[in-house]
């Protein structure tokens, strides 16, 4: 997860309640002081009517053993009574233990779903993600429901899952509650003891029963915990009751999990912090598989205010405030590639929109889109020719000193020809063979092609130099292709990626993005990226264990192929004088100059 670091120095302003960033949904009177002081209140009368009776059970327990199977029969029923009169935590804050007596949101979205989830039957499946932010309680809640059932339900197996391995479990009986089973064996070892004998006797001592990464129930022996790294093989070869994934997206080994897991149980649970769209994570919370899915904020805890938010905002960077606070997948992505660039500064709808096409009937109208028709237009491919292939149309603005995306696609498994109409504004009645025009095009990529039969046609193509590649099958090229439609297309070879993703990072500060490409997506959400998901989520990939430094290439995935259109533009232009008003602004790595190979002077065929 990201930390706190040296880039966090700088004062931050202190937001109010109506600056404070909330998720969809969330109320601006959840921040309300009085409403926090009044949860608060009633909290602090809940945990002293619970300590109370946690005195009055534990002494009656102690002498009457009728009486301790009424209670361990009222806490097999409901796991809320066993946490919240049973269970204690440890207060990282204050450095104490402390009764665990559960704030409402924790009841109500992790204790009751948790406790249907374990009444499901049969093949019934039940996935659970939660998005949460930090300071919630979610590992201490989530791992107390865990040890209910592994103390009252009956055959029932459990796989906890962290990032790395001492995350799960950093000693065996000796582990702290830094790692999860830690935090499971202080819950166990805090119970009361005439519990403890009841449910277990003397043998969770013993390392037959309690070893590294594994708990067996003495008198259940088909109840066990057993704790693994998140990894590719992570719940291969076992059938288990019950998964729990904790910080799932942290761990980019979990992106293609859901097949394994399916076969490895039927009920799954994860909470994570977020880390950007390429995650399981995300894919969990935002894409299309059958889940429950719960958000918990900070603002829900009534101990966590305005104040509290601030001071935690003035100790973090933008990612991790981002990813730790906000609940924000555009701005969580660690080791971003444009890590200036932002939607709210990048992303441009002018406030008085000129006309700048005509409509059918030739009146002058505006389409939505920054582009400009006394601006030349230019065209960047990366021709995906084993891969997704992705388009941006752009423009420069010389007098401004400014340099315009004003529209983009990207598709996979398609032949270059899919293109041909978005450049050209039409689809053919034919291919150059006279074959019938063999693609079909959604309706998203419709309004492209109508759109761009308003515009004017390129002034410029080009593309990355892969395109020249000649296929064994048809000996030409792509780009060959391309010229049958009169599509001249000048390679571009990229010499330093290095120097050359420098220099865009540079010449970001002067690009305007038509702010109808923050959402534009034409395909489904987990193969085709809108542009502000290109922006926000391409990255780096993560700096190898035992590595000094991070390794400075982008992740091969499906923000990389608009990235790299965006590159090959940037190599296409001269940075404007340093006294323009750029659109963004911040430290970023400086190119010497740029980096790219143009084969030819070029002016296509139109």
């Amino acid at each position: 997860m990201v930390g706190t670091t040296e880039e966090a120095t700088q004062y931050r302003k202190h937001l109010t309640i109506d600056e404070i960033p909330l998720p969809r949904g969330y109320p601006r009177s959840i921040l309300d002081p009085l409403n926090k002081e009044l949860q608060g209140l009633r909290h602090e009368e809940k945990i002293r009517s619970h300590l109370e009776a946690r005195v009055r059970i534990n002494e009656r327990a102690d002498k009457d053993a009728s009486y301790r199977k009424v209670i361990l029969e009222l806490c097999k029923r409901d796991p809320i009574f066993f946490i919240n009169h049973f269970v204690w935590t440890y207060d990282d804050r204050i450095g104490i233990d402390a009764p665990m007596v559960c704030y409402d949101f924790q009841e109500e979205k992790m204790v009751k779903p948790y406790h249907r989830m374990t009444k499901t039957k049969g093949r019934e499946r039940m996935t659970m993600c939660i998005e949460k932010s930090r300071g919630v309680g979610f590992s201490w809640v989530e791992l107390a429901c865990r040890v209910w059932a592994f103390a009252f339900l009956t055959n029932w197996s459990i796989l906890i899952g962290a990032v790395h391995v001492l995350d799960v479990d950093d000693g065996g009986q000796e582990a702290t509650h830094e790692s999860l089973f830690g935090k499971v064996r202080y819950i166990l070892n805090h119970l009361p003891r005439w519990m403890r004998d009841e449910l277990f006797g003397n043998y969770l001592k013993k390392d037959s029963h309690n070893k590294r990464l594994q708990l067996k129930n003495p008198f259940k022996p088909r109840n066990i915990i057993v704790g693994k790294q998140f990894g590719s093989m992570f719940g291969r070869g076992h059938r288990y009751s019950e998964v729990l994934g904790d910080e799932i997206a942290h761990a980019d080994e979990m992106k293609n999990a859901d097949v394994s897991l399916k076969q490895t149980t039927n009920r799954a649970s994860f909470g994570s912090t977020p880390a950007g769209k390429h995650t399981f994570h995300f894919q969990l919370m935002r894409g299309p598989m059958k889940v429950v899915r719960r958000t918990i904020h900070w603002s829900e805890h009534p101990e966590l205010d305005v104040d509290w938010y601030n001071e935690q905002r003035q100790h973090m960077t933008d990612e991790a405030i981002a990813q730790e606070l906000d609940i924000d997948y555009e701005s969580s992505a660690g080791n971003r590639v444009l890590p200036e660039v932002k939607i709210s500064s990048h992303f441009w709808k002018p406030e008085h929109p000129e006309t700048n096409v005509h409509d059918e009937s030739g009146r002058p109208v505006w389409d939505g889109t920054i582009y400009v028709p006394t601006l030349p237009l230019q065209i960047v491919i990366d021709p995906g020719i084993s891969d997704a292939m992705a388009v941006i149309w752009t423009q420069e603005d010389l007098l401004n000193g400014e340099w315009r995306v004003v529209d983009f696609v990207q598709k996979e498994d398609v032949a270059i020809d899919w293109l041909v109409p978005f450049i050209i504004g039409h689809i053919p009645d034919s291919t150059y063979r006279g074959e019938p025009w063999p693609h079909e095009y959604n309706e998203v990529e419709m309004a492209i092609i109508r759109r761009h039969e308003r515009w004017n046609g390129p002034a410029e193509v080009f593309g990355d130099a892969y395109g020249t590649t000649r296929s064994i099958a048809t000996s030409q090229t792509a780009y060959d292709v391309l010229d049958k439609y009169d599509i001249d297309v000048c390679p571009i070879t990229i010499q330093s990626n290095l120097q050359a993703i420098s220099h865009l990072q540079l010449f970001m500060r002067h690009v305007k993005i038509s702010a109808h490409l923050e959402m534009q997506r034409n395909g489904p959400d987990q193969q085709i990226p809108t542009l502000s998901e290109v922006v926000t989520q391409w990255r780096y990939k993560k700096r190898q264990e035992g590595a000094p430094t991070l390794t400075l290439v982008p992740v091969h995935d499906q923000y990389c192929h608009a990235g790299d259109c965006l590159k090959m533009w940037a190599q296409t232009a001269d940075l404007p004088d340093p006294s323009r008003s750029p659109v963004g602004a911040g430290s970023v790595h400086r190119a010497q100059q740029p980096t790219v190979s143009v084969s030819r002077p070029f002016r296509p065929r139109r």
